[in-house]
């Protein structure tokens, strides 16, 4: 039986493993749309694609994708697709590895939320995992105020947002199936790129439009095949790692989701010479630190 388990553990961190070696090479991609689109347009197609292929499986394995409490999926979706709208918005100001950890920052507010409104009683060590994340934090801004901007803070707030992500389908949503709840993620995704380009055609920025910024422009076979790209890798991610759930235990498999602070990082040196500085590098460690301290510890009792 231990054997057993050790097996389902090895599938288990080879299929996240995976996921995110794959996420994190076309998430550095983004950098290359540069004026085929936006960011709007880039997650209004995108989406548009993910849900048909979503469908087109439904339908040839007998799949329902029927919410049984939509407002609940619609709360999640709400929060998953805030924080993929900020985090894809930082990648094309920052280094990917830079936004990833702050996306990775979500294990520590699901702690302190869970402490403040749950009423969750949290030891020592997870205590300790809030500080060091909270140092590794600042490592990273670099609070200086020369040189703070908002978009400093983006990867934070999409961690923030990651994080109510994953307290909103424990609590909220934990008898939908996963099809479901990637199809309203997407679908959620989907509408706020459609309303972004849709205002910011409507009004569109004086001067010189940004990825942030722009409207609706005809696509370039570039920003195309970035797009089907990482429609396609997102789909068969989502599939790999909600497959890694399922065959180990959630808090022992999470921990191989930081390997994508390490595909991130390595592929924006590859391809774009993106190298942290020392200060940012021993901030990213110091959250993924924090992150793999307070899951293993979600299971155990804190001494």
């Amino acid at each position: 039986m231990q054997r057993l388990e050790q097996n389902r553990l090895v599938l288990a961190g080879i299929l996240v493993v995976t996921a995110m070696s794959m996420i994190g090479l076309v998430d550095n991609f983004i950098k290359y749309i540069g004026e085929g689109g936006s960011v709007w347009q880039f997650h209004a197609s995108r989406s548009l694609i993910i849900c048909m292929i979503l469908i087109f499986f439904s339908r040839i394995y007998q799949l329902s994708l029927r919410p049984k409490k939509i407002l609940p999926v619609a709360i999640r979706s709400f929060f998953g697709a805030s924080s993929m709208i900020i985090y894809f918005s930082s990648l094309s100001v920052i280094p990917i590895a830079e936004a990833g950890a702050g996306l990775f920052t979500a294990p520590i507010f699901v702690l302190i939320i869970s402490s403040v409104y749950f009423r969750l009683r949290i030891g020592v060590w997870r205590i300790l995992a809030v500080f060091i994340g909270f140092i590794g934090v600042l490592l990273v801004l670099k609070p200086d105020l020369e040189e703070l901007s908002y978009f400093s803070f983006l990867p934070v707030i999409s961690g923030f947002f990651y994080g109510m992500l994953g307290l909103t389908t424990r609590h909220l949503c934990s008898d939908e199936s996963t099809e479901v709840l990637t199809l309203g993620f997407f679908v959620a995704l989907g509408i706020f790129g459609f309303l972004g380009l849709t205002y910011f055609t409507i009004f569109p920025i004086s001067g010189q439009s940004t990825f942030l910024t722009k409207g609706l422009v005809w696509p370039s076979l570039n920003f195309n095949l970035i797009v089907l790209v990482q429609a396609v890798v997102s789909v068969v991610g989502v599939a790999l790692i909600t497959r890694g759930y399922q065959v180990a235990d959630a808090s022992y498999v999470s921990v191989f989701e930081y390997a994508f602070l390490i595909s991130a990082g390595f592929w924006g040196y590859m391809l774009f010479g993106e190298l942290l500085d020392f200060t940012a590098l021993i901030g990213v460690i110091l959250i993924a630190s924090a992150g793999i301290i307070i899951i293993l510890r979600a299971g155990e009792r804190d001494e």
